[in-house]
């Protein structure tokens, strides 16, 4: 599925909310963390490849104030939202068809963007007043 639309972005949502669910629902900051390269660092020190460090800086810089959302209300420009979570599920797709994310020494790093990133879409759609849903 492809598009700039509502069933592309709920796509994604139940895409990342999958992946979790095949690992148990557990997420980086419910279990004890094993062999992992973020173990006993800062979170300035762990190093991250480049999709991981693109996808991070998205989220963090795009979304994480929640400016866009303050900018699209004080407009009455509810495309930004559209838009911004649109360029949000092509940046996860890409990053989810290079890297592999269970099962890998990645895994918690990994795990936790794919948690962020399917809360960001869900949160988006609510905005919306678009409906997520379980499977597709």
């Amino acid at each position: 599925m492809e598009g700039n639309s509502g069933p592309y972005l709920q796509y994604v949502y139940v895409r990342t909310k999958g992946i979790i669910e095949r690992t148990q629902g557990t997420l980086p900051a419910g279990r004890q963390v094993k062999k992992s390269r973020t173990q006993g660092q800062k979170i300035e020190n762990i190093k991250l490849n480049e999709d991981e460090r693109n996808l991070s800086r998205w989220l963090v810089l795009r979304i994480g104030e929640g400016e866009m959302v303050k900018s699209a209300a004080r407009n009455y420009a509810p495309h930004l939202v559209c838009q911004t979570l649109f360029e949000s599920a092509q940046k996860f797709n890409g990053f989810y068809d290079r890297n592999r994310v269970v099962g890998v020494p990645e895994e918690d790093i990994r795990l936790l963007l794919v948690a962020v990133t399917g809360l960001v879409i869900k949160s988006g759609l609510d905005i919306l007043g678009i409906e997520t849903v379980e499977r597709m």
